[in-house]
């Protein structure tokens, strides 16, 4: 996600939960010169943690999930394994890149 070719759109989702009912929430659509991210609110409300968003990449379909534990996100693979490093801005740049990156 170099200098070049990005583009970054916030979107609205409607989201339904049974304890808060129905809500907005912003989503983010980011455009790189190899594919598109999306980081897309799941719920606030989920077993294990104070909210859900997941890191979507198009067109390889790959997923991560961020989940909110004790005042911090956490980041899991789709398989729920606990990726290694703590989700930063470093960390959120080396997964874009990667998940972008022609194969």
């Amino acid at each position: 996600m170099g200098q070049s070719g990005g583009e970054v759109a916030s979107l609205q989702k409607e989201l339904h939960e049974e304890f808060l009912g129905t809500y907005w929430a912003p989503t983010l659509r980011i455009q790189t010169e190899n594919g598109t991210l999306m980081l897309d609110p799941v719920a606030r409300n989920i077993v294990g943690g104070e909210g859900r968003v997941d890191l979507l990449a198009f067109p390889s379909f790959n997923r991560f999930l961020l989940l909110r534990q004790k005042d911090r996100w956490v980041l899991f693979t789709d398989s729920m394994v606990r990726w290694p490093n703590p989700w930063s801005k470093e960390t959120f740049l080396a997964l874009a890149k990667e998940l972008t990156s022609p194969q």
